[in-house]
């Protein structure tokens, strides 16, 4: 979920565990799974995103300033 409220852009979602380690035992996982909040500070005004996407674990966001 992508959300801008205010001064902030704030993107929620959860990561989940790769399908072959769901009934695998994990003795130690560096990267946390489960639900996340990011929050981003932006200048103030109305935006659109004009663009999301999301490949290989990266999360690309383009905004449009409105007037």
């Amino acid at each position: 979920e992508i959300v801008i409220h205010d001064s902030n852009l704030a993107i929620v979602g959860s990561r989940r565990l790769p399908s072959f380690l769901q009934q695998a035992r994990v003795l130690r996982m560096e990267l946390p799974h489960g639900r996340f909040e990011r929050r981003v500070s932006i200048p103030p005004g109305r935006y659109e995103i004009t663009r999301r996407e999301l490949a290989d674990g990266l999360l690309v966001l383009a905004l449009r300033r409105l007037p």
